[in-house]
């Protein structure tokens, strides 16, 4: 993930939120990890709308999932989430 990318410019609108995959402007209230607290994130530093030290968050969430016996995510879309969010971050 060293490149940029001008997402907007490959149709990639940024996003806020990344939920089981679907890009949300919002977390509903019934979300059970909203709930009760399960689930698996990770918090990334991003500097001039790239996130820092990628391949470490990805192996720990990785490692995360597993633990907990959740399906990881799919590491390129992944990337391309992680990138409009930062974007989107940049932007705002």
């Amino acid at each position: 993930m060293n490149a940029r990318l001008d997402l907007p410019a490959i149709g990639i609108k940024p996003l806020r939120v990344v939920i089981d995959g679907r890009a949300e402007d919002s977390i509903e209230v019934i979300d059970r990890g909203l709930q009760y607290g399960d689930g698996l994130f990770e918090t990334l530093c991003v500097r001039a709308g790239q996130p820092c030290q990628w391949r470490r968050h990805l192996e720990r969430l990785t490692a995360g999932a597993g633990r907990l016996g959740i399906q990881p995510p799919d590491p390129d879309l992944l990337a391309a989430e992680t990138l409009s969010l930062s974007l989107y971050t940049h932007l705002a």
